[in-house]
């Protein structure tokens, strides 16, 4: 369950908790202040802590998370993870393959906490990222929302072939074109680079202690 961490009346067999690591602890405060749901201290009713967008960040940032990780709750079981762009979503079944990426002039547009690391994934997957629209997280894309988009899209440099989106995004959107062009979502996979066999144990434990009770 998406942000679930913080409902302390929901039932649960395992909390997984995800710490962006390109911005992991909310400004230290939070909300409204910071970004925070809960304070850091909480990590500690964690069972298992995925550290997300590790190749997004260097070494020796990452290290300081794991450190802070470890100051909260000694023994975090610690998995770091990248998010790896897989294939393009067009509302509203249709999808291709992620190398039309490669080179293509496009638009970002994006209304999530973290915009700066889903035009980042973009480059990866070989994308020029010419302009970028950020809205505000959890935007609900209102009529007069989408016609301003449309506006901007409508004065984008002429090279500009098509606007990408999330698929959290194109949810809301519900549009194959927008200005009177594409509009794809980049759906990503998330791939484990370290702490995989912890993290499959400790799931392994939950499904066979279910089975038993």
């Amino acid at each position: 369950m998406d942000d679930g961490f913080q409902h302390r009346f929901l039932r649960r067999d395992l909390d997984l908790v995800a710490i962006d690591a390109t911005e992991p602890f909310g400004f230290g405060h939070c909300l409204p202040r910071g970004l925070l749901r809960e304070p850091i201290g909480s990590l500690s009713r964690a069972d298992l802590v995925l550290l997300t967008r590790c190749d997004q960040v260097d070494g020796e940032k990452l290290s300081h998370i794991r450190q802070a990780v470890l100051e909260k709750v000694s023994d975090a079981v610690i998995v770091e993870t990248r998010h790896s762009p897989c294939t393009l979503f067009e509302y509203p079944r249709e999808t291709s393959s992620i190398d039309d990426l490669r080179g293509a002039k496009v638009a970002a547009v994006s209304a999530i906490g973290n915009p700066e690391a889903f035009e980042s994934t973009l480059r990866s997957a070989g994308a020029v990222v010419v302009e970028s629209r950020r809205l505000a997280d959890h935007d609900p894309y209102s009529p007069e929302t989408v016609e301003s988009l449309r506006e901007w899209i409508r004065e984008l440099p002429s090279d500009v072939n098509q606007v990408v989106c999330t698929h959290k995004d194109l949810v809301k959107l519900q549009a194959d074109r927008l200005g009177g062009l594409p509009v794809r979502a980049l759906q990503i996979e998330l791939m484990v680079d370290s702490g995989e066999s912890m993290m499959l144990q400790k799931i392994r434990q939950v499904c066979i202690g279910n089975i038993d009770s």
